[in-house]
């Protein structure tokens, strides 16, 4: 079977597409923590989720329109969120950026912080909700786009002590 020029020339340079994304989500972007979900259904068809394991990973993520709503994000740590407001970062998907090798799917976890003006940690907490790719011949590199978490309670209890454990609410469990 004799292949197109457009097939040879993309599939000949995928590899490298991919490597240079890579680097540039290394160089770009910030270091996250990321805990991986699993859905476990019970014989009925419900589902829960539950941790599969935890890593920190690098990602680029960018909020639209490029600003976060800070008294909400302090709000995060109580399951009481203060409404009243709708903000763009309620609605509009946060994008992020994942190397290939971390294997990030729909329904992970990600989270990390940011301080303010006193040194407080400010959990931001995105959950994976879709993805979108570049593709030519075959898939160059993938976009997923991301919801916040707003409170605590919308996540299983495994990933809410490590949360609290990463922002310094909770100190790591004592040997013995």
């Amino acid at each position: 079977m004799i292949m197109a020029a457009y097939n040879k020339v993309n599939n000949s340079r995928v590899g490298v597409v991919r490597k240079l994304t890579d680097y540039y989500i290394t160089v770009k972007g910030r270091e996250v923590e990321m805990t991986r979900v699993g859905v476990d259904p019970d014989i009925w068809g419900n589902a829960d989720t539950k941790a599969l394991s935890d890593d920190s990973i690098t990602a680029i993520v960018t909020f639209p329109p490029g600003e976060l709503p800070i008294l909400r994000v302090r709000d995060a740590l109580s399951d009481n969120v203060s409404g009243g407001s709708a903000f763009f970062y309620d609605i509009l998907p946060v994008e992020a950026y994942f190397k290939f090798k971390d294997r990030v799917e729909r329904g992970d976890i990600f989270y990390f912080t940011v301080e303010d003006e006193l040194k407080n940690k400010m959990p931001i907490i995105l959950k994976v909700c879709d993805l979108t790719g570049g593709v030519t011949t075959k898939l160059i590199w993938r976009k997923f786009l991301c919801s916040p978490v707003t409170g605590l309670h919308e996540l299983a209890e495994e990933t809410q002590a490590r949360v609290l454990e990463k922002i310094g609410v909770v100190t790591g469990m004592a040997d013995g």
